[in-house]
Formats: structure tokens, C-alpha cells, sequence
């Protein structure tokens, strides 16, 4: 909150969102969270649940604005692929060059095993600007909404947010709602 764009942004949307959590149920902010991507789909999601036994439910879609590279997992530094895989949020940027951002952890252990060893590419981020060169853009608005859960959510105690990025949805959509429940 110590920054200009968050603290406009919590001023932005917080209310919003804690009516969003209310109409369905959840307590704000977030207890336990998880993000899914669909490459294919230019699809980014956001699951919530109030404690560790429920069920996870759907919060909110967001549409990815701009694709980058061919199908297929990133391999190497320039490649201009998203990565595919599992990964968790390790970084807030407040004052990035793409308005807000959030870092993933790539490379993981197996991305560290697949790519290049000593190029395999790297500051893979969720953020707004709607350009990349391999992340994930949304537009400015709901970068603005998914720093405000995922920063509150932090600033009660989730320390670990996963990010699952999956190539097509069609496929895994059924294995990864069991995963949900």
C-alpha cells in the first residue's frame, strides 16, 4: 500500500470485490486462492475458498488480451512462449512497465530440466498492458482487481497463491475441477 498504483487500485476496486465475495458467499478477503490459465482459451481464472475442506469456487474469468509465440511450452530465453506448468505468484510489482505485474516462479524444477540449461528464459508475469513477449496480459482494469485479491489475501496469511498454466482447457478441464472439490 505503499505504492501510488495499488493503493488507487484498492481504492478502485475493493468494494466491488467484497460485494463479488458476499453475493457468493466467500469471506473477504480470500483465505485460499488459485489461478488457472488456458493458453488456447486466452483465459485466466480465479478459484476461492472459505476453508481448506470445501469445495473451491469460480470467482472470476478474465480474458488474456494479447498471445505471443506458437502452441507448446516455453524452452528458452526469446522464444516468446508462455510457460506451461505449475507455478506459484513469488513476486508483487507495483511500479511495473506493464502498470501492475505479478511474478511467477519460472523457471520450476521442471522447467529447470526440460529447457535450456543456461538460457531457459525467465520474469514470466501476470500483468496489465496487453502487450507481452511471453506472460500473461490482461487489461489494466483487471490487473487492477487480481492485484487487489491476491494482495489482500497475502496480507492475511496466503503465502502460497498457485498458478496452474495449461496449453487447452477442453482436456484438462474435468481432471483439474476434481482437483477443485
Amino acid at each position: 500500500m505503499g505504492f501510488q498504483r495499488p493503493r488507487e487500485s484498492f481504492a478502485r476496486k475493493e468494494a466491488n470485490l467484497k460485494a463479488l465475495f458476499e453475493a457468493k458467499n466467500l469471506k473477504w478477503p480470500a483465505r485460499y486462492m488459485y489461478i488457472r490459465s488456458f493458453k488456447y482459451d486466452s483465459q485466466l481464472e480465479v478459484w476461492v475458498k472459505n476453508t481448506v475442506t470445501e469445495p473451491y469456487k469460480l470467482l472470476k474469468i478474465y480474458k488474456v488480451c494479447a498471445l505471443v509465440g506458437t502452441l507448446g511450452p516455453k524452452r528458452f530465453e526469446g522464444d516468446y512462449q508462455v510457460p506451461e506448468g505449475f507455478y506459484h505468484i513469488n513476486e508483487f510489482n507495483p511500479n511495473s512497465a506493464y502498470y501492475l505485474s505479478l511474478g511467477l516462479n519460472y523457471p520450476n524444477a521442471s522447467d529447470r530440466v526440460l529447457s535450456d540449461p543456461v538460457k531457459p528464459g525467465g520474469d514470466i508475469y501476470i500483468h496489465g498492458g496487453c502487450a507481452t513477449v511471453g506472460c500473461i496480459p490482461i487489461k489494466d482494469d483487471q490487473i487492477d482487481e487480481l492485484y487487489v485479491l491476491t494482495a489482500s489475501s497475502k496480507s492475511v496469511g496466503l503465502d502460497f497463491i498457485p498458478v496452474h498454466i495449461f496449453l487447452l482447457s477442453m482436456m484438462l478441464r474435468k481432471a483439474t475441477n476434481t482437483w477443485l472439490s
